[in-house]
């Protein structure tokens, strides 16, 4: 069965937000079903678990009302088994607990400005899963992925070096920024990064800014990173990936500003944390400083471009 490209799913005392919610979907481009689509003499359940089924991403509007219904959390139940959940809240409410760590939009306060970035970051979203490959760049760039670290492997950060206080950045990097999509490595190439020749060129002193795991001798997983920087979350389009749930989508993203890496968060749900401090600007990595986000611990080094051919 043909399916639509969004599933709405709602408590029945959230009809009209639903109902400004599908009309705003279809004026995004997209094909909309909700259960007000029902017609006389079917049945209710049988239609409803067919059409999201078939559909190829379930927004999920959470409120007050929509955590408490059992049909909605058995909504959003099969919609995270086939990964096309995209939870929203529209009103402020406490998540259902499996639900807690799933990056979730929050559009409560949301004045219905479809330019709004939340709005336009949500429909992003949707359409990663409504169109794929539409939405990754046409020249994708091989990258490792991430390496997520064993429970007995993590050091709290403070316990290996006195910890100097995180250092804020003000202003914005001036240069164009461009999207790089991250493919899956096999195992042979999992623990080496790739490092374009043209970033490598403009990395004054044969420098290279790097985010490791492991020894400083001998790290399990190396990503240098380039001139574009590079954004680190769950999924595409992140450029690195984790495969950790307590990570959002996008989490963080990471540059190299006048011989400095700074981090920025961007708006994760667990939070990103240098040395133990979470940050909430974007704010300087020195080197041997760690960066984690997650169960995730990458260290700052810097290595000689040399090193890395």
């Amino acid at each position: 069965m043909r399916g639509h490209d969004i599933f709405v799913s709602y408590s029945r005392e959230d009809r009209n937000a639903a109902k400004r919610f599908a009309a705003l979907l279809e004026s995004e481009g997209f094909s909309v079903w909700w259960d007000a689509a029902i017609h006389s003499g079917e049945s209710f359940d049988e239609v409803i678990e067919q059409k999201l089924r078939a559909a190829k991403a379930a927004v999920v509007l959470w409120s007050p009302r929509s955590v408490s219904s059992r049909w909605v959390r058995a909504e959003a139940t099969l919609a995270d088994k086939r990964h096309i959940f995209v939870p929203v809240i529209i009103e402020k409410c406490d998540l259902p607990i499996i639900f807690e760590l799933t990056h979730t939009t929050d559009l409560s306060q949301w004045d219905g400005d479809r330019g709004a970035d939340d709005w336009q970051r949500l429909i992003e979203d949707i359409r990663l899963l409504v169109a794929p490959h539409e939405a990754e760049p046409l020249a994708p760039t091989p990258r490792a992925r991430g390496f997520l670290l064993a429970d007995d492997a993590l050091t709290p950060p403070a316990a290996a070096k006195a910890v100097e206080p995180v250092r804020a950045v003000s202003g914005e990097a001036p240069f164009a920024r461009h999207p790089v999509a991250p493919t899956q490595p096999d195992a042979e190439t999992e623990q080496t990064a790739f490092y374009s020749r043209s970033d490598a060129q403009l990395h004054a002193g044969g420098e290279v800014h790097c985010l490791e795991v492991g020894p400083v001798e001998d790290p399990l997983v190396r990503h240098p990173i380039g001139i574009l920087g590079a954004k680190l979350g769950r999924s595409a389009p992140s450029d690195i990936i984790f495969a950790d749930k307590r990570i959002s989508r996008r989490h963080c993203e990471v540059e190299v500003r006048d011989g400095e890496m700074v981090v920025t968060d961007l708006q994760s749900t667990n939070g990103t944390f240098i040395d133990g401090q979470r940050i909430e600007a974007p704010t300087v990595l020195p080197p041997d400083s760690e960066l984690m986000l997650g169960d995730v611990v990458l260290t700052h080094r810097i290595r000689e471009l040399a090193d890395l051919n």
